[in-house]
C-alpha cells in the first residue's frame, strides 16, 4: 500500500525551466490526495521557496542537495542512495527523465526529452552516453511512464517498446493585456536545437522599416557571443538582445510589450515556450514541428524547421497588418481554453499509479 507520494524534483535549477514549470503543475494539481496520503517534494535547496509556493501548505521538503548542479551529485544521490533507504510504501514521481535502476519504491518516470536517443550525438559525449544507458532501463523499470506530448509518446515507443501515457501538460490560460507591440520574443534557453540562428536570420530578411527589436529570454547556455557575432555579420546587432534568465514578472512585461513570440525549435519534447505563449494570448510564430503543432493547431504561424524566409513573412505580415495580429491573439485565446482540461491530469496519473496494486513494470 502506498502511503507517501514523493515527487523528486531534483533537477529543477534556480533559473525557471520546463522541468520547473512541470514541478510546479503537479504542485498546483496534488492539493487534495486521497485521505490519509502524504506528499514529499525532494528538491534542491535553492530553489525550494519556489516550489513551496507551488504545492499545498504542509506539504514536505527534503533538500539533499544545495542545488542541481554539479549533475554528478544529484545522480550520485538519485541512483545509490536514495534506493537503499526509500520504502515500498512510496510511489516516487521522477521528473527529467531520470530514475534509479534499483529500489523498492513504486515509481512513475517522466520522461519528456528523447532527442538523445533518437538523434546523433549531441553535447558531452559522456553524458550523451550515460543519458541513452539510463533512460531506456529506467522506463523499463517505472510501473507507469509518462510523457508530454502524442510525438514524444510515438518517439518512446520507437526507442523502447513502452506505451507512455501522455499528460495533459498545458498552462492555465491566463491571457495577458497587450500592447501596440514593439518587439519580439523568444523565451527558452540557447541550446543549438532551439535554433536562435534562424530567428536572427529571418530578422536580417525583413525591410529595414519593418525590422523591429528581437529579445532572447533564457538561459545563454555559453552561446550568447556566438549569436552576437552572427546578428553582427548580418547588420542586425542593434535589434538583438540576449538577456539571460529573468524573474517571471520581468519576462510578463516584455510578453505585454511583444508584436508575437517567435519559437525555432528544430525540436521539442512538448515545447513549453509555445504552450505558455498560446496560454497569453500572444500571437505565435513557430516551426513546424509535432509538439507545436500539437499545442498550436491552426491557431499559431508556422513555417519550416530552419526557413528564414517563411519565418521573415509571417514577422513583416505581423509588423504590417494590426488586424492580422489581432486576429492570431484571439485564436491563440481560444485555442488555449480548449486546451485547458483536456486529456489526462497530473494528479489523475499520479493518484491511479498509487493505487494501482500492479507491480509489473509498464508495457
Amino acid at each position: 500500500m502506498i502511503e507517501r507520494i514523493v515527487v523528486d524534483a531534483l533537477q529543477v535549477p534556480l533559473e525557471v525551466s520546463g522541468v520547473g514549470r512541470q514541478a510546479e503543475l503537479i504542485g498546483g494539481e496534488l492539493r487534495d490526495l486521497p485521505g490519509g496520503m502524504a506528499l514529499e517534494v525532494r528538491c534542491p535547496a535553492d530553489v525550494r521557496d519556489r516550489l513551496k509556493r507551488a504545492f499545498a501548505e504542509g506539504t514536505r521538503f527534503s533538500c539533499p542537495v544545495p542545488r542541481s548542479r554539479p549533475r554528478i551529485r544529484r545522480l550520485i544521490y538519485q541512483q545509490l542512495v536514495a534506493p537503499a533507504r526509500d520504502p515500498a510504501t512510496m510511489l516516487l514521481v521522477c521528473l527529467g527523465d531520470q530514475g534509479p535502476l534499483w529500489g523498492r519504491p513504486r515509481m512513475l518516470l517522466v520522461v519528456n526529452d528523447v532527442r538523445r536517443l533518437l538523434k546523433p550525438r549531441r553535447g558531452p559525449w559522456a553524458e550523451t552516453l550515460f543519458y541513452r544507458y539510463l533512460v531506456p532501463r529506467a522506463a523499463r523499470r517505472a510501473q507507469s511512464l509518462v510523457t508530454i506530448s502524442k510525438a514524444s509518446r510515438d518517439a518512446l515507443r520507437t526507442v523502447t517498446q513502452l506505451e507512455a501515457k501522455v499528460v495533459a501538460h498545458h498552462p492555465q490560460p491566463r491571457p495577458l493585456v497587450l500592447g501596440a507591440g514593439e518587439h519580439f520574443v523568444s523565451v527558452g534557453a540557447l541550446r543549438p536545437y532551439k535554433d536562435p540562428e534562424t530567428a536572427i536570420r529571418a530578422l536580417a530578411l525583413l525591410a529595414p522599416a519593418n525590422r523591429r527589436p528581437l529579445i532572447f529570454v533564457g538561459p545563454e547556455e555559453g552561446r550568447a557571443e556566438v549569436l552576437r557575432s552572427l546578428a553582427a555579420s548580418l547588420g542586425v546587432a542593434e535589434l538583438v538582445r540576449i538577456t539571460g534568465w529573468i524573474p517571471d514578472d520581468e519576462l510578463d512585461v516584455l510578453l505585454r510589450g511583444a508584436i508575437a513570440t517567435v519559437n525555432p525549435s528544430t525540436y521539442e519534447g512538448y515545447g513549453l515556450a509555445v504552450g505558455e505563449s498560446v496560454a497569453a494570448g500572444l500571437p505565435t510564430v513557430a516551426s513546424e514541428i509535432p509538439p507545436h503543432v500539437e499545442i498550436g493547431g491552426d491557431a499559431i504561424l508556422r513555417f519550416a524547421p530552419g526557413d528564414a524566409s517563411g519565418l521573415a513573412e509571417h514577422l513583416a505580415r505581423l509588423v504590417t497588418d494590426p488586424e492580422f495580429r489581432a486576429a492570431y491573439a484571439r485564436a491563440a485565446r481560444e485555442r488555449s481554453a480548449s486546451l485547458a482540461g483536456s486529456g489526462s491530469t497530473w494528479r489523475d496519473l499520479i493518484t491511479s499509479a498509487a493505487g494501482s496494486e500492479a507491480s509489473e513494470p509498464a508495457q
